[in-house]
């Protein structure tokens, strides 16, 4: 059973396969959100299938001018390109073994994430609901 035959198995028809690291594997979805730093209030929330990576979701949740805090997951690659496409500075973390990594730059960083992930923390992390619409509506809800 894999993400081509899932919908044969699988009585959600949307959701899909998701792995972080060796040993996280999981059934469902991402909520990908956007928290605005001067509020901390959400102001984006967008629902993918598990499969797709946190990267390509960025283009759902930019903002439309500013800087963009971010994890590890958009110091590269889609979320990067998408960055420079819309004019945003990015502030995301570069992963460990990235060319011009400044450990300071992203300690700071991160301490400009962290009252913000409290956010994150709040949410529901389980799908109440089978179909991408409707998974869709509940973190619409919970935000």
């Amino acid at each position: 059973m894999n993400n081509r035959n899932l919908e044969e198995y699988s009585s959600d028809p949307d959701a899909r396969f998701g792995v972080k690291g060796k040993n996280d594997i999981w059934l469902g979805y991402k909520q990908h959100v956007a928290v605005d730093t001067h509020q901390g209030l959400i102001s984006t929330v967008v629902v993918t299938p598990a499969n797709v990576h946190d990267g390509k979701a960025f283009k759902h949740i930019a903002p439309s001018q500013g800087a963009v805090l971010g994890d590890k997951l958009y110091g590269d690659g889609p979320a990067q390109a998408e960055m420079q496409r819309l004019g945003l500075h990015s502030m995301a973390i570069k992963k460990r073994n990235a060319k011009g990594k400044d450990h300071k730059l992203d300690s700071f960083f991160s301490a400009l994430r962290m009252p913000f992930e409290g956010v994150f923390s709040k949410m529901s992390h389980r799908a109440r609901y089978r179909g991408l619409e409707k998974t869709q509506l509940q973190a619409l809800m919970q935000a």
